[in-house]
């Protein structure tokens, strides 16, 4: 029913019937009065002054139906329904007998308690976000299984900081998201309230992203600076990324190395902010139940005999110790219920079985003892970082052979090939990894897709020095000879960081188009390794079994396919071994698999080349 406030001064005699407040039907035009008399039931009455709806017996599923109207009216409404209820309690002492006061409070705080439940988030509809569902989506992705709550909206409360710390202080974890002129969607996360403390903030989950197309660029904070100052002005990101710098819609970059990014890529050098927003970020409903599943199966452990659970912690042993299930497994039962995109098994067994296939393997063509598989990517990617990860799954503990690290410029000069030995003092297994030059924007820098060519035909022999601003040369007399099936490429890998995917220049993109042109001319297979997993999704960061659970990994795997025009199916996401001290058995899952399929590709190449 839509109504029409009419709103007037009440006559507050106990003795008569006392006016609430009164509306109008909009459709028949007939005004509706609310009326407590003196016997206390409440009936709504028509111009006639005839009950429409009920009598003496209340009924609270009736009476909020009629509260179903525009807002201004509902808050015009709840202000004169309390305020004649203050002045009802005081005057009329025909409703304050203790049953009838009774059942009237009983009614308010019914009436307060449904339109709480049902108006509490339309009350601030006013106070709306600017994000799209699939933005909002994604950016949730990117944080795990969350929901966002907004706080802070500059264009509703004002771009004043002591406004901002009064929406935003002692929220815990929060999202900024700002608007720009440009249509630059762009901020930052941080998992530490704002509590205008003065201090230097240590943040390791800390982020800025920014939307390139549909999919956020995750921006981690480097290791061993701070997040932000937790000061009492307006938010900042290492004191680096100022947002509505004093006070004004403008953001403002004061350098630093807080956060490494590119202002161009991040907001398009256009400072001026049309909006600005923080969102609380808060755990969604299905984690609160999954941790409440565990709960409940440890109260179970708590009722069983001593029997019981003397033979269910042995047999959790022996599973243990003969392999066949890992603590990964068995703490999955407490894990929120989701398919993965892609089927994977993390247990000790499929390690092994994926060892032991990489060690058997034989390529199809018995002229070729080794597959010989090319890493080609940008700097900083992290191929020499794979060949380290491979050879430290092979030899039983990490490795650092490869020289690899974090520099503006490619750590690898020379064409390598590194063979991986089945342990310290075992053989070599049926591979060989070719480490190169990574790839730069600048031309006469980085690899020179000529020597791409020349490395794909065998000419480039091992520990070869790339020289930017000439190709290779090869010999005239080896090159008036063919090299042989052995000696040339049999698989080539683009090994891409996740976390930089939509931040790849086109000038990086143009040169990995020529080399795919080149490979395909040749016919040789190709395939996506998506380094870095862990840094472009923190969710996976903190578990790495979750990697096929992330939507956010997924959408990457997605762009890389669309990108570089590889198949979905030959993109795979891996973490290289970086910091860790001690091997994994997700990361060697992971790493495995990958190489697995760099096997078979190789294979179907050498099924369909012609031998000579």
């Amino acid at each position: 029913m839509a109504l029409r406030a009419n709103l007037y001064s009440s006559w507050l005699h106990p003795f008569c019937t006392i006016c609430l407040c009164s509306y109008t039907n909009v459709k028949t035009n007939q005004p509706l009065v609310f009326r407590v008399n003196r016997s206390f039931p409440i009936s709504v009455l028509d111009a006639m002054g005839e009950t429409v709806r009920w009598g003496n017996s209340v009924s609270l599923r009736i009476l909020l139906s009629f509260f179903y109207f525009k807002i201004s009216h509902l808050i015009e409404f709840v202000s004169e329904f309390f305020l004649t209820t203050i002045c009802l309690s005081v005057f009329s002492k025909k409703i304050t007998k203790y049953y009838q006061l009774k059942n009237f409070l009983t009614f308010i705080f019914a009436c307060c308690f449904v339109l709480q439940r049902r108006f509490g988030e339309f009350l601030m509809a006013r106070v709306t976000s600017n994000l799209t569902e699939e933005q909002t989506k994604q950016l949730c992705d990117l944080l795990g299984n969350v929901k966002l709550s907004l706080l802070y909206k500059a264009s509703v409360h004002g771009y004043k900081a002591s406004v901002f710390h009064q929406q935003c202080d002692n929220e815990g974890p929060t999202l900024l998201v700002a608007y720009n002129r440009s249509g630059y969607i762009f901020g930052g996360y941080t998992s530490v309230d704002y509590a205008r403390s003065g201090r230097q903030i240590t943040d390791k989950e800390a982020f800025l992203f920014s939307f390139q197309g549909k999919i956020p660029v995750y921006i981690k904070v480097n290791s061993g600076h701070y997040a932000r100052l937790d000061d009492a002005g307006m938010p900042n990101f290492g004191e680096q990324l100022y947002f509505c710098y004093n006070s004004d819609a403008v953001v403002y970059n004061d350098g630093g190395k807080s956060y490494s990014f590119d202002a161009k890529r991040l907001y398009g050098n256009n400072t001026n902010l049309t909006e600005c927003e923080v969102y609380k970020v808060k755990q969604s409903k299905s984690t609160r139940k999954s941790v409440c599943n565990a709960v409940v199966w440890s109260k179970l452990y708590k009722y069983m005999s001593p029997v019981s659970k003397m033979y269910l912690f042995s047999l959790i042993v022996k599973l243990t110790q003969q392999k066949l299930i890992t603590f990964t497994q068995y703490s999955s039962d407490f894990r929120t219920k989701e398919k993965p995109w892609r089927n994977i098994l993390w247990t000790s067994i499929r390690r092994d079985e994926l060892l032991e296939m990489i060690r058997n393997h034989k390529p199809v063509v018995t002229s070729v003892s080794r597959v010989r598989i090319l890493m080609i990517g940008p700097v900083g990617a992290g191929k020499s970082s794979f060949f380290n990860s491979i050879n430290s799954i092979f030899t039983g503990h990490v490795t650092n052979k490869a020289i690899s690290g974090c520099a503006g410029t490619s750590l690898t000069t020379q064409f390598r090939t590194y063979s991986v030995k089945d342990g310290r003092e075992g053989k070599p297994l049926p591979f060989v990894l070719c480490d190169t030059m990574g790839l730069e924007e600048q031309s006469g820098a980085g690899l020179d897709i000529e020597d791409i060519s020349s490395i794909l035909q065998g000419h480039v022999p091992d520990r070869y020095k790339f020289n930017p601003s000439a190709p290779f040369q090869p010999d005239e007399q080896k090159t008036s000879k063919p090299a042989s099936l052995q000696e040339k490429i049999h698989c080539v890998v683009y090994v891409i960081d996740a976390s930089k995917i939509s931040l790849m220049s086109e000038k990086v993109e143009e040169k990995l188009a020529s080399i795919r042109r080149e490979i395909n001319s040749l016919g040789i297979a190709q395939m996506v390794l998506m380094t870095k997993v862990d840094e472009a999704c923190p969710r996976v960061e903190e578990d790495l079994y979750q990697i096929y659970l992330s939507s956010y990994i997924k959408s990457k795997v997605q762009e890389v396919s669309s990108r570089l025009g590889v198949p979905v199916s030959c993109v795979l996401p891996v973490k290289n071994y970086s910091q860790e001290l001690e091997l994994e058995l997700n990361c060697d899952v992971l790493l495995l698999t990958a190489l697995q399929q760099m096997l078979r590709l190789a294979d179907d190449y050498l099924d369909d080349v012609d031998v000579i």
